[in-house]
């Protein structure tokens, strides 16, 4: 169930995961910053630890004594012979390994001490600054805003900013990876606001990765393509603004923390109320540590205590600021299972199917309508037209509120997963007024297969995931097409250019030596219906719409 949910998450997130490499930093990052404060209290210890062993062999440790009258710290350039010099005896080997091993962790703890960052490079040496990570409502201190930045552009030209640079504006800093194509995919949009708002707001992304790395992304589109366009390296944002999730987006003004929030939320309304009203709605991006926490209802009696686990199942409408990562947390007293933010077929395919499972002859209910089977037709008006990738990014935030859900389930401790599934497709039913039936049904599809004198190259193969769910892309409206057993691997076929038609289809395959032929194949489909079960085999003809296969209707 564990990995249905991670699963889940990569197939219908809007590039809302979190990174393995971007964790790996973070942790890095914090261990770093603890190993300091630990060598730090060793160097402590070691100066107590020296003054109990001066008492014990006081004559031994004449050549020791390191730490002056006025209670500095040991010098520097001690070395290392004059203790095993002066513990010759047999008597304190173990004090001298012991003692040996405590001066080297302290040597390391003031290198240690002198790499902990403060911001860009302002640190003095021994000194460790505590970061006190901020929130909306703060204040941004000082060290922060007076700490230089180095800034550079799709070129490699370099120059130092500061965020005190910019106070009379509003700053948007947006923490971002290479890998987060939602950040990357939201650049555009974010320029296109500092320009629209030009001397009143200051758009700077921040990134914590290698500069090589940066400067690949940066030459790539859409990043390429925007004027102006610079980012920052910097390891220490993360620790004021700490995430589990990019992109994680910080708008202050006036020196304050104005908002946390996600792009889509930083609209030209939004900026106008900011800057001319400082009341701005940009709702404060809720991640899995704010999710964990709370449930999406609570009590409306928060005067008094509640003794009793509370149970319920709902849906919900779209929920701004609430990310779309599927959370399943069980304790003693209960089970909580949150699905936030998605479209009603996204649904439907957490409640049916078990990704735990390969199946080669399914590519995706949720966005791909010639998987589904539609006998109600007052159920399309709860449907998401098309995939939300299609819609202009002014509009999609519109769409979404419209057409998406949040469902959570608190329930007992000891439900089951497959329990679970069986209840979000009951609760899904009766909030549409539907019965729904994942069956095994025979359908015409188009299947792909490899000609015996395959020459094409597949030393660079595509993926066959990736190439049967853009062959399976409703803008196609094209029958089920699936891959034929025994084709393990596909030749490296461009997908710039979308066939609108089989005859494309088998003409772009053929090039590459492939071929396409039609088959009646029993495959996986949705079907929605009223009332008593229908008789599969008199459903009459179907024609396929953009929201799946549906009734024929007959031309008079």
């Amino acid at each position: 169930m564990k990995q249905f949910f991670k699963s889940g998450r990569e197939l219908f997130l809007v590039k809302h995961s979190f990174h393995q490499e971007q964790n790996k930093l973070e942790i890095q990052n914090r261990l770093s910053i603890k190993l300091s404060y630990l060598f730090n209290l060793v160097v402590v210890g070691f100066q107590y630890g020296y003054h109990i062993l001066k008492i014990l062999k006081r004559s031994h440790l004449n050549s020791l004594y390191l730490i002056s009258k006025n209670g500095q710290n040991f010098s520097s350039d001690f070395h290392l012979n004059s203790i095993v010099n002066s513990l010759s005896t047999s008597s304190f080997n173990l004090k001298r390994i012991l003692f040996i091993a405590i001066y080297l962790l302290s040597i390391y703890a003031v290198s240690g001490q002198s790499m902990t960052q403060l911001p860009s490079g302002r640190n003095k040496p021994n000194e460790i600054v505590a970061i006190k990570a901020l929130k909306v409502g703060d204040t941004v201190p000082d060290r922060l805003l007076k700490a230089s930045l180095s800034i550079f552009d799709k070129t490699g030209a370099e120059s130092n900013i500061t965020l005190d640079d910019f106070k009379e504006k509003v700053i948007v800093i947006d923490l971002w990876g290479t890998w987060c194509t939602y950040c990357i995919n939201s650049f555009p949009h974010l320029f296109h606001l500092q320009n629209r708002f030009q001397g009143k707001i200051k758009v700077l992304p921040v990134v914590n990765q290698s500069r090589a790395r940066v400067l690949t992304t940066l030459n790539k589109s859409p990043i390429k393509n925007i004027t102006g366009f610079v980012t920052a390296i910097d390891s220490t944002f993360g620790d004021y603004f700490p995430t589990m999730g990019f992109p994680h987006v910080i708008v202050i003004a006036n020196t304050r923390v104005v908002s946390i929030t996600l792009p889509e939320y930083l609209t030209e309304e939004a900026i106008e109320m900011l800057i001319v009203h400082n009341n701005p709605y940009m709702p404060i991006k809720k991640d899995d540590a704010i999710m964990n926490s709370s449930t999406v209802l609570s009590s409306s009696f928060k005067d008094v205590r509640q003794y009793q686990p509370l149970a319920y199942r709902t849906i919900l409408g779209f929920q701004d600021g609430l990310i779309s990562n599927v959370l399943l947390k069980r304790d003693t007293n209960m089970t909580r299972w949150l699905i936030p933010n998605m479209d009603m077929m996204s649904l439907f395919e957490i409640a049916y199917f078990d990704y735990n499972k390969e199946r080669s002859d399914f590519v995706g209910l949720a966005n791909f309508p010639n998987r589904r089977i539609i006998l109600t037709p007052e159920l399309i008006t709860q449907l998401l037209p098309r995939p939300l990738g299609t819609y202009s990014r002014d509009v999609r935030l519109d769409v979404q509120r419209k057409y998406y859900y949040t469902y959570e389930n608190l329930a007992a401790h000891n439900v089951s997963d497959k329990q679970l599934k069986i209840q979000l497709a009951e609760d899904l039913d009766n909030f549409l007024n539907v019965k729904s039936r994942l069956l095994m049904m025979p359908m015409e599809c188009y299947m792909i297969a490899g000609k015996p004198n395959l020459t094409s190259n597949i030393d660079e193969p595509v993926d066959k995931n990736t190439f049967l769910r853009y062959l399976n892309h409703p803008s196609f409206k094209l029958p089920p097409v699936l891959i034929e057993k025994g084709l393990y691997k596909l030749p490296k076929i461009s997908l710039e250019d979308r066939p609108y038609s089989l005859d494309e289809i088998k003409k772009i395959c053929e090039m590459h030596g492939l071929k396409v032929y039609a088959q009646i194949c029993r495959i996986p489909m949705l079907m929605f219906y009223k009332g008593a079960f229908p008789d599969v085999s008199k459903l009459g003809k179907l024609e396929l719409d953009t929201y799946g296969y549906i009734p024929a209707v007959e031309k008079q």
